[in-house]
């Protein structure tokens, strides 16, 4: 039988080796049953008749995730940040443009010269993330039906599943953070060690893309609110900061300064390249170069650095970050409307009632390429300049025609809908203001966990940098989940007032 969820949260005062020795208990309680159940073909119909949505669509996608693995091999290198990520995974130095850790563990697939081992692995880390999401989500109290079509994002769109093809960061991304969030959510009282694993997973998330370091403020929040002490909370917080402290060191060696990246300043500017006019702006005279007349582009369209020509004597300082800095800040405070304008319009984008394919030119990218006319990567791979594997060097992209048709077909017809992500959020949010009591709530506090992460994960590239549809994958289990919680707990407060509708009257 299995255990009642409140044995599974030990109390205050119990010990730490008494917590886990429960844990263990409880574990090898669950997997016994599951062995007995599944010893005959009654117990295993039972089961999938408990969680046939989701073994539908979990099968589903990892059909899926097989056409694309065997139809482009040995994977796809389309990307600039693909290069920069080998480069630097074949010995080059950190850059301080791009975290470190994704590169690193690159390592071992380019030692063994099997560039396929890296979408291969993503793609059961994808597969991972959802079954973590519908076991969280289920036991959080959602029907097996609404907790499928929580991961149903994660297992069939058509763009979470190319860019898990691509040696690019957003799958081990996603991991960090789902796993993350499964560490809070598991129990109503998680482990000091718990936390601080969440912490740590947080803030290696953060070293596997930058945005992932603000996403430690809504985890915080959580901790409070949901009232975890002193002793959680401080070590949420050592958690968090040991792996950066280590992070921050390592880079120090290479690039002078004991910090996280020097590229900061880089990508504000191309953020406020849009109004970064100087006129009525008081700036300093070495910072004239800087200003911007002429927007790069009409409107709310931004360009990133990268394709702005800087003055030499900021590209030759050895300061030019904190110059760019220095600058963008004084254009925010000089003008709060315009970069709340900028800000707010690109957040807007990812909800948009748009096809992808007409947000941006690079949207291009994360289409399947349906032959080698559609994407020549072989220019891509000799960018290495001789650093790669011989067997790396001589690897021969290949596309699978036929199958490469029907998985553009496929991803024109299955994404996440700009206005369907929208009403996700909606969803998460309305279920965590929904009425409760307070936040004692699980449902009501991960509904917000789920919906404040989803947002830190949007807002925070477009007040740092510029919109790339890119950005909104990262986004699509927790959005995923935190609609799926909030439609769950409005269909439960629909249910218990139908039924004390019915009820008869007391007399």
């Amino acid at each position: 039988m299995r255990p009642r969820r409140a044995d599974w949260q030990s109390a205050e005062a119990h010990s730490f080796p008494l917590q886990w020795e429960t844990l263990l208990m409880d574990l090898a309680s669950v997997a016994t049953r599951a062995i007995s159940r599944g010893r005959s073909s009654s117990g295993v119909a039972e089961l999938l008749r408990e969680n046939v949505l989701f073994a539908t669509l979990f099968t589903v996608g990892a059909l899926l995730r097989t056409v694309v693995f065997f139809t482009y091999q040995p994977a796809l290198l389309l990307q600039l940040d693909t290069i920069a990520y080998l480069r630097e995974a074949l010995g080059g130095s950190p850059s301080g443009l791009r975290p470190s850790l994704y590169p690193t563990l690159l390592k071992p697939a380019l030692a063994v010269n099997n560039l396929a081992l890296v979408p291969f692995i993503q793609h059961i880390l994808g597969l991972g993330i959802a079954l973590i999401l519908y076991v969280l989500l289920r036991r959080l109290g959602a029907s097996p039906n609404t907790a499928a079509l929580g991961a149903a994002p994660m297992l069939l769109d058509g763009y979470q599943l190319i860019i898990e093809q691509y040696v690019l960061t957003e799958a081990l991304f996603d991991t960090l953070v789902v796993s993350s969030v499964a560490l809070l959510l598991w129990r109503a009282r998680p482990h000091p060690a718990a936390v601080a694993g969440a912490g740590a997973l947080v803030a290696l998330s953060g070293m596997t893309r930058f945005v992932g370091l603000a996403l430690i403020a809504p985890v915080l929040l959580y901790a409070v609110i949901r009232h975890f002490g002193w002793l959680r909370i401080a070590s949420l917080a050592f958690g968090f900061v040991l792996p950066l402290v280590v992070y921050s060191t390592l880079f120090s060696s290479a690039g002078g300064n004991v910090e996280v990246t020097n590229r900061n300043g880089f990508f504000l500017y191309g953020r406020v390249s849009s109004f970064a006019s100087c006129e009525g702006v008081d700036v300093p005279p070495s910072q004239r170069g800087l200003c911007i007349d002429e927007p790069p582009q009409q409107g709310f369209e931004p360009t990133g650095f990268w394709t702005l020509d800087l003055p030499e004597e900021v590209t030759d300082s050895p300061d030019a970050n904190g110059i760019l800095l220095s600058f963008s800040g004084r254009m925010i405070l000089a003008k709060p409307l315009s970069y709340a304008g900028a800000v707010g319009y690109d957040l807007w984008r990812f909800f948009a009632p748009r096809a992808p394919s007409s947000q941006e030119p690079n949207v291009a990218r994360w289409r399947f390429p349906r032959t080698l006319d559609d994407a020549d990567p072989q220019p891509r791979v000799r960018e290495l300049e001789g650093s790669a594997p011989p067997r790396l060097e001589a690897a021969k992209f290949r596309i699978a025609a036929g199958p490469a048709a029907a998985l553009r077909l496929y991803q024109d017809l299955v994404y996440s809908y700009g206005p369907l992500l929208g009403a996700a959020l909606v969803a998460g949010l309305a279920g965590a203001w929904a009425s409760g009591p307070r936040w004692g709530d699980e449902q009501r506090s991960a509904c917000l966990l789920l919906s404040l992460l989803s947002v830190v994960l949007l807002l925070a590239p477009v007040v740092t940098t510029v919109y790339h549809f890119r950005y909104v994958l990262p986004t699509l289990p927790l959005l995923g989940a935190a609609g799926a919680l909030g439609a769950s707990r409005f269909a439960g407060k629909r249910g218990r007032r139908s039924m004390s509708r019915r009820r008869p009257p007391a007399f």
